[in-house]
């Protein structure tokens, strides 16, 4: 069977139009949970459909497609040196769409692919000696784009285009050369999946089967081979992904770009967790890409080429799956803005103005941004009635309502805007107004302070959507002030900051309670007096972006904490010295938008998370009573949710390789596993999670189960 050169599914795959900006990383100064591009090095040309293996030191990528030629090169990238050789070892012939493991004894084992024509051969590459050949074993049928999978003795080989039943599972022991087909299938035909292997089961990510955009699947398999089962998993990817790459870092699999449909390129880079069977959307790839190959070091996946779209890629991308991250977006806005307001739907995010009519949708699970209206021609339902920037927005859930501004003068006008049906203006503030800061209570909107004709206001205004009534508080801000951020915390009002004159700022966090119309200023306050901030409410902190201060622009993180009035300055800090940006929080991370720079304006979406920190000083010990194992620990280092608000996974095995299982979860520092047979020996870790997701592992530690109570105590290994 021709297994796509010149037939409708090979050229359906190359010939995807991406949908998101292609971005740059190159401003990126932070490696945790990041995606970066390596700098200066390059695959010796662009190429997507390779299939790579790591041998401990280096990693090998084999032959692939350019968008118009096959390639037969071994290329060797080492990344403690970041370089990059073509060795002089030849595939056969020039061939893609293989797939590929390391042995652990000094040989990759490459399988199929498609040279023109689907190829059954298994070849052996030894590094050592730069050599390859073929085996005399071959697979049952020809067949390309598979995945495979190695155990430590054998290789399973899945799925795969070509000839035959391609619900097969295939087994390869190249000690032996035998070939052995597993009475396990997989549920249905199917072919672009990624594969991984955690220790004991091989894990199968989505892949492309049967007809239509439904064919893209999101699915989530394990494959036993101990007892040859195949299992669905009741997670599933964020959406169907075809064409992906796949690897395991010991505790997870991150599964890298691929394609949604025959219109959709993904960028996204996914985390799956077998313990808790748990995935979610982590961050982005520079740029939408499919068919790349992908290789785990030890503490950094490599990511290599891809199908962007219309262009094919040589770039080889860095990804760190660390505990707090802060990563520019593949996405980006379509031009560059600042003094922009947002909003977030429970969706996506609407990026209001900054200077333009535009209203620009970012959805942050495809990595996307779409405008709503794009110079003259309507792409959706109409922007803003005019050019406007300085402008605060809310969403009540449904839709949008966008408060004054200035285009060539202040504005009054409250403008709603819904995706379906555009702009239209409902009501007015009390006077004409920019640089206001809004917030949203659940049944009002409320606007702080702004810059009017008379000069800094200090009013508070409330906007009734249902009545479209507005209504001007008694109460004041402490003096007149503009280019605050504010937050609601489910209770009050935190603005921050602010500009309070032409060449004057504070520090000042301001709490606004509007059951009593009471302003109490803080005891707390920001780390330097600063205005042109972003701030978003994770459910238990606040978090302002950035900003300026009258002579420097500042790129810090800060964390603030109404329940114990306590001001932190994260780690992690924004890419570089913006302000003006806004931001909405997603209910797993916060994006930033757009800003000034060093008198540029930015069209960058800035991506924060804030997960915890591995759980630190684990201890296990036997008792108190008989079959029990007590556990102790105290909280992350990055642990900002006292109070209970963190939920701890705690993990059990009676090996110290795993298998782990979830033994409990609970919110307090400490832990009893009951039940467990007297003298049992017991292996313990935890992970802490946030509402911004999973954090790392803590250290292992084990134990034994007395036999009665009191027997062993305080009994640690």
């Amino acid at each position: 069977m021709r297994d796509g050169f010149g037939s409708g599914a090979f050229w359906l795959l190359v010939s995807i139009a991406a949908t998101s900006s292609l971005g740059t990383v190159s401003m990126m100064t932070v490696d945790a949970d990041s995606t970066h591009v390596m700098p200066t090095v390059l695959l010796p040309s662009v190429r997507a459909y390779t299939s790579a293996v790591w041998d401990g030191t280096n990693t090998y990528i084999f032959g692939g497609w350019d968008g118009s030629s096959l390639g037969n090169q071994i290329v060797r990238y080492n990344p403690a040196t970041n370089e990059v050789t073509t060795m002089h070892a030849k595939l056969p012939s020039p061939r893609a769409y293989m797939s590929a493991v390391w042995d652990g004894r000094g040989f990759a084992y490459l399988f199929g692919g498609s040279d023109g024509s689907a190829l059954e051969e298994i070849l052996r590459y030894h590094p050592a000696t730069d050599s390859i050949v073929a085996m005399n074993a071959s697979l049952p049928t020809a067949r390309s784009s598979t995945s495979a999978a190695w155990d430590g003795h054998n290789a399973y080989i899945f799925g795969g285009l070509g000839d035959g039943d391609q619900t097969r599972i295939v087994r390869y022991t190249p000690e032996t050369g035998n070939i052995t087909v597993m009475n396990a299938t997989l549920p249905s035909s199917r072919y672009g999946t990624a594969a991984v292997w955690d220790g004991s089961n091989a894990y199968v990510f989505g892949g492309i089967g049967g007809g239509g955009d439904s064919a893209w699947l999101n699915q989530i398999w394990r494959f036993n081979p101990a007892n040859d089962t195949f299992t669905k998993m009741s997670a599933v990817l964020s959406r169907g992904h075809g064409y992906t790459s796949a690897v395991w870092d010991g505790q997870r699999a991150y599964v890298f770009g691929g394609t949604q449909s025959s219109a959709v390129t993904l960028g996204t880079v996914e985390q799956y967790d077998p313990v808790t069977d748990y995935a979610s959307v982590r961050t982005s790839l520079p740029s939408v890409r499919t068919g790349t190959s992908a290789a785990w070091d030890g503490s950094h996946a490599e990511v290599f080429g891809g199908n962007a779209g219309s262009t094919f890629v040589d770039e080889i991308v860095k990804f760190d799956p660390g505990a707090i991250s802060v990563t520019t977006m593949g996405a980006s806005l379509p031009s560059a803005r600042a003094y922009t307001s947002a909003t977030w739907d429970g969706k996506d995010a609407l990026v209001l103005g900054g200077g333009t009519i535009q209203v620009v949708q970012f959805d942050p699970v495809a990595g996307t941004a779409t405008a709503f209206l794009t110079g003259s021609s309507l792409a959706l339902p109409g922007g803003l009635p005019s050019n406007r920037k300085y402008t605060s927005a809310i969403s009540d859930g449904n839709d949008t309502y966008v408060f004054g501004g200035r285009d060539a003068n202040y504005l009054s006008e409250i403008v709603r805007f819904n995706t379906t049906f555009g702009a239209r203006v409902v009501a007015a503030l009390p006077t004409a107004r920019e640089a206001t800061s809004a917030a949203w209570d659940g049944t009002n909107a409320f606007i702080f302070g702004g810059i009017a004709s008379t000069g800094y206001s200090n009013q508070i205004v409330r906007f009734n959507p249902g009545s479209n009534n507005v209504t001007l508080m008694h109460a004041t801000l402490p003096s007149g002030r503009a280019y605050t951020s504010v937050v609601w915390d489910g209770a009050n009002f935190d603005v921050f900051g602010g500009k309070t004159g032409p060449s004057s700022s504070d520090d000042l966090i301001i709490r606004y309670s509007p059951s009593s119309d009471v302003v109490t200023v803080m005891t707390a306050k920001l780390p330097s007096a600063r205005f042109e901030t972003s701030a978003v409410w994770d459910g238990n902190n606040a978090f302002v972006f950035g900003g300026r201060n009258v002579s420097a622009l500042l790129h810090d993180v800060v964390r603030y904490n109404p329940v114990t009035n306590n001001v932190t300055t994260m780690a992690a800090s924004l890419p570089t010295e913006m302000s003006a940006t806004s931001a909405v929080w997603t209910g797993k991370a916060a994006f930033v938008f757009g800003g000034t720079s060093n008198a540029s304006y930015l069209r960058t979406i800035v991506e924060y998370t804030t997960e915890p920190g591995p759980p630190l000083d684990l201890r296990a010990s036997g008792g108190p009573g008989a079959g029990q194992i007590h556990l102790t620990w105290i909280p992350p280092e990055t642990d900002t949710y006292a109070g209970g608000q963190l939920l701890y996974y705690i993990q059990r095995a009676g090996n110290p390789t795993g298998p782990f299982e979830v033994a409990g979860t609970t919110t307090e520092l400490s832990f009893t596993d009951n039940g467990l047979p007297p003298g049992a020996i017991r292996n313990y870790r935890l992970q802490a999670e946030s509402p911004s997701g999973l954090g790392r592992f803590s250290a292992q530690v084990a134990a034994r189960a007395p036999g009665s109570p009191g027997q062993f105590p305080g009994f640690g290994i």
